[in-house]
């Protein structure tokens, strides 16, 4: 009997042991979900900041809504708003990601809506959603949807997803300058990343606002590739000649004080 009892013991005791290791382990990586929550994984993430901006009544709250953004690639933008403040009904919206459109004068309805926009990879340190005329919108529900964080020389983390050795890059582009899409400041960023452009193609048109006097300006880095792009008002296919430059960024900005909308843009680099 004595014999027996301390063999008992051990049948007792190891799977105690085991179940108590395990607990430990569930509670460490519950502290460390409690830690972290879900900062550095891929998915949609939720943001507490909110109100009512632009306007007569909503001014003291500014004209915008400012989201510091994970050091992660963007994938998606969503959140919801309504213009049922204040007597007018034609509040309108942009959203950007540092200088980056994501969309220029966007409609919110009286009753409101979900909005939500797809972003092509997008890096940046903040999210901007700002009023684009004088009208109040309230703003909430806001989330950004991130993809992994992973960096690699051979995966290129800019706009457009292609890798260090492709030979395009594409930007779904957006409405830059004038009163309505950001004024002067607008414009469109595309990362480079020191390779040779050969050629960058896009459509623009000049049929957003009352004037038509669209003009662009197209350069890399600061070395201006054309001064004063003329864009007509019933748009046009533009194709310009890259001369082989390379330089960290391409930048597609207003030459004039007037809304211009740049669509589907594709950067050809040589071959390095």
């Amino acid at each position: 009997m004595r014999r027996f009892l301390p063999f008992v013991f051990l049948l007792v005791l190891v799977p105690s042991l085991a179940f108590a290791q395990e607990g430990n382990i569930r509670e460490r990586n519950r502290d460390a979900e409690r830690r972290g929550g879900d900062r550095g994984r891929a998915g949609w993430r939720q943001y507490p900041e909110h109100g009512c901006i632009g306007g007569s009544q909503c001014k003291k709250n500014g004209t915008r809504i400012t989201i510091a953004l994970e050091d992660a690639p963007v994938l998606g933008v969503r959140f919801f708003a309504h213009d049922s403040v204040g007597t007018r009904a034609d509040g309108k919206l942009n959203v950007r990601i540092d200088d980056t459109s994501v969309a220029s004068y966007v409609d919110v309805q009286r009753d409101g809506k979900r909005h939500e926009f797809d972003v092509d990879n997008v890096r940046g340190s903040r999210l901007v959603i700002s009023t684009a005329n004088d009208d109040e919108v309230e703003v909430r529900d806001i989330e950004v949807l991130y993809g992994s964080r992973r960096r690699s020389n051979d995966d290129d983390d800019d706009r457009g997803g292609y890798g260090r050795g492709g030979r395009e890059l594409r930007d779904e582009g957006g409405c830059i300058g004038g009163d309505e899409c950001g004024g002067r400041r607008a414009r469109i960023r595309i990362a480079l990343r020191d390779r040779s452009v050969d050629s960058i193609r896009f459509y623009a048109h000049d049929s957003v606002g009352t004037r038509a006097n669209g003009k662009l300006r197209i350069r890399i880095d600061d070395e201006i590739v054309s001064y004063s792009l003329d864009v007509p008002r019933d748009g046009k296919t533009f194709t310009i000649d890259g001369e082989g430059k390379s330089g960290q960024y391409l930048y597609i900005e207003p030459a004039e004080d007037d809304e211009v909308v740049v669509k589907d843009v594709r950067v050809t680099f040589g071959r390095d």
